[in-house]
């Protein structure tokens, strides 16, 4: 399943959600808190650094791949300006 969830600086849906959580937390599937959990949305793993992306159509969470120096691919550090910069907010 594909989905387009970010044009630009906007939000394309509703659904896609970040969740932030220890590691020892249950990773909700399907809906949060009343919100539908869209293909791609985001678990961060604020304890471990850990993050999961939702696959909607199998309903399970997938860790995303970091570099071997422990960052994610591309991205050493990031500021909360630029993050909501990224996130159109």
């Amino acid at each position: 399943m594909v989905s387009l969830n970010k044009i630009g600086g906007k939000t394309n849906s509703k659904d896609s959600l970040v969740i932030c959580g220890l590691s020892t937390d249950e990773k909700p599937i399907e809906k949060f808190e009343g919100y539908t959990i869209g293909n791609g949305s985001i678990f961060v793993e604020i304890d471990e650094g850990n993050e999961y992306l939702y696959d909607v159509e199998n309903k399970k969470w997938n860790l995303r791949k970091v570099s071997s120096g422990g960052s994610f691919e591309g991205i050493e550090s990031i500021t909360s300006e630029e993050l909501n910069q990224m996130w159109g907010d």
